[in-house]
């Protein structure tokens, strides 16, 4: 390894690189076992994929936001520090749009597309998730699409809309992008589809009071002066013994070092020497998927007054999904909507220019208003975040396998190389994709590098 220039080098034992749920907690898992620890973040926050703005006094959630059963590492850092949870609003009648129309009694649409997301559940169980392109007949899921799948199996056209929204919402990415063994995994991981897209007894069960953010926060204060915030790496030097990371103002020399971060937030890493092929399959094939979060505050939920949960699958778009994110202790009222895959490349940052944000008020303003009356129209505060235009994350919910690409590039995400250990959320093989995953996959290189010194 060839520094380019001298530079003051202090001696750790472990470099984490990236100060989102994962490395925070692969951190606090080394800290624990007494090594010496420093957390790299390139941005001027922690919490990665989670973001949590004050307005008013109202927490308002820009990224993840939801847990539910069966996460008991993000259950034990809630008990931890002390934070509680409370129930995601459900009670009142939900809509679903569709054709200009609100559909009044969708039952009957609903079991039709329960019978479907079933199906996709059992060929669910024969993938494994932490080795998804060993499942039988893998390859042939990998190069189909979920279009292509929808086409095959579904003939009434407004059932397969239905559950392209759905699953495209749920995936971030469009549905001829979307390889069926991706989502067969993402099912896999948090226990089934009906799991991950549910409210009671699943992944949108509870919130967080305070915000999800609030437990990254205090993860990185436990840690302390260990996490240096607005600290990018200049290089990483690496061989199966040690590494040399290179800052602007100095130079790390350690042991090992994990990378926290999306494979394809790695590409722009400057790493010396190259990385092996497997790796870099790994980090070239698995995109971001294409989200944006939209927040509209108003003075009270008066959607409730009509007997209205305030959630809405809206299959006419842009805005395919909205759910009441109002906390039960507050006078306000809150939704929260989604523009995902085609929409938000669409009506992203990059597309639409300087007054994107407006734009999209104004999109969310006449779909609100189509849902709900107006008395949608009058709010009292929007706010929205493009995540492909996040610096250093670029996109969410997370990284999803491009198609065909699960045999190439599979086994590169998890294996570590030389002194580089991977985590991420990616990584994980359970809860792929949630902070719950991104935990599991933090404290899963830490323990590969205890499990190495002993």
């Amino acid at each position: 390894m060839i520094l380019r220039r001298r530079r003051p080098r202090d001696v750790v034992a472990v470099v984490v690189v990236g100060a989102g749920f994962s490395g925070l907690a692969a951190a606090l898992r080394l800290v624990d076992a007494g090594l010496d620890v420093v957390v790299l973040e390139a941005a001027d926050r922690v919490g990665g994929r989670t973001w949590t703005v004050d307005l008013e006094g109202e927490p308002v959630e820009l990224g993840g936001m939801w847990t539910g059963p069966d996460q008991p590492l993000l259950a034990a850092l809630l008990e931890r520090y002390g934070r509680t949870t409370f129930p995601q609003p459900v009670d009142g009648r939900d809509l679903l749009v569709q054709g200009g129309l609100l559909v009044d009694d969708a039952t009957q649409r609903w079991a039709e597309v329960s019978a479907y997301v079933d199906a996709l559940d059992d060929l669910a169980r024969g993938v494994p998730g932490d080795r998804p392109w060993q499942a039988a007949d893998a390859e042939r899921l990998d190069a189909t699409t979920l279009d292509r799948w929808l086409e095959q199996r579904v003939e009434d056209p407004l059932v397969r809309r239905h559950l392209e929204v759905l699953l495209t919402e749920l995936m971030c990415v469009p549905a001829d992008e979307l390889s069926l063994l991706t989502l067969l995994h993402a099912a896999s991981t948090s226990g089934s589809l009906e799991s991950a897209l549910g409210t009671r007894g699943g992944a949108q069960e509870q919130r967080v009071v305070g915000g999800m953010h609030a437990v990254a926060v205090a993860m990185a204060d436990e840690l302390g002066g260990r996490v240096r915030l607005g600290t990018p790496l200049d290089r990483l030097s690496w061989n199966d013994d040690a590494a040399i990371v290179d800052l602007v103002g100095g130079t790390l020399l350690a042991r090992d070092v994990v990378v926290a971060m999306a494979p394809s937030a790695c590409e722009g890493l400057d790493v010396e020497p190259v990385l092996p092929l497997r790796r870099t399959f790994a980090q070239r094939r698995m995109p971001m998927g294409s989200v944006v979060k939209t927040v509209a505050v108003y003075d009270r939920p008066f959607w409730r007054d009509g007997g209205l949960s305030g959630a809405v699958l809206d299959l006419d778009g842009p805005f395919g999904h909205c759910v009441d994110a109002s906390r039960p202790d507050g006078e306000r009222g809150v939704l929260v909507s989604f523009l995902a895959g085609e929409q938000a490349r669409a009506l992203s940052d990059a597309a639409l220019g300087p007054g994107a944000s407006h734009v999209r008020r104004e999109l969310w303003t006449d779909r609100a208003t189509t849902w709900f009356g107006p008395r949608a129209a009058d709010l009292r505060h929007y706010v929205d975040l493009d995540w492909s235009s996040v610096r250093y994350v670029a996109g969410g919910y997370s990284g999803a396998m491009a198609p065909g690409a699960w045999q190439e590039a599979g086994p590169g995400l998890v294996a570590p190389v030389g002194c580089l250990h991977w985590a991420g959320s990616e990584t994980s093989g359970s809860w792929t994709g949630y902070v719950e995953g991104a935990l599991i996959a933090g404290n899963r290189a830490a323990e590969e590098i205890l499990a190495a010194r002993t």
